[in-house]
């Protein structure tokens, strides 16, 4: 049978994703085919429960780890049958602008129950 992976870029701790980080995160876009947008590993994370669930199966959670707090959204999360935390998330970067405010919010791909 076929698994699905998923290609972790680099493991880092919620702390890691300071201002400093992000703005060299910005000099890796433009983002697309002949360059793909990394994906992160942060092991050993918090999900705050119950988050909101949007549309029936979208998850907006805040990520704990080590006193650091991160907001994330994961599309079609299993928000009825989450993994027991803590969790080993796999996660994107996104930037928003609105406003003239700068927010970043992580992109959960996929999360397990921690080793």
């Amino acid at each position: 049978t076929l698994t699905p992976t998923l290609k972790l870029d680099a493991e880092v701790s919620l702390a890691d994703l300071a201002p400093g980080f992000l703005r060299n995160y910005l000099g890796m876009e433009p983002f697309g085919m002949g360059n793909p947008e990394p994906v992160f590993l942060c092991r050993r994370v918090e999900p705050q429960f119950p988050g909101n669930v949007l549309k029936d199966k979208h998850w907006k959670i805040l990520l704990r780890q080590d006193g650091e707090v991160r907001p994330a959204m994961w599309f079609n999360a299993p928000h009825q049958n989450p993994p027991a935390p803590p969790w080993d998330v796999a996660v994107k970067i996104q930037r928003h602008v609105w406003r003239g405010q700068e927010s970043w919010q992580l992109m959960i791909c996929d999360a397990r129950a921690a080793e």
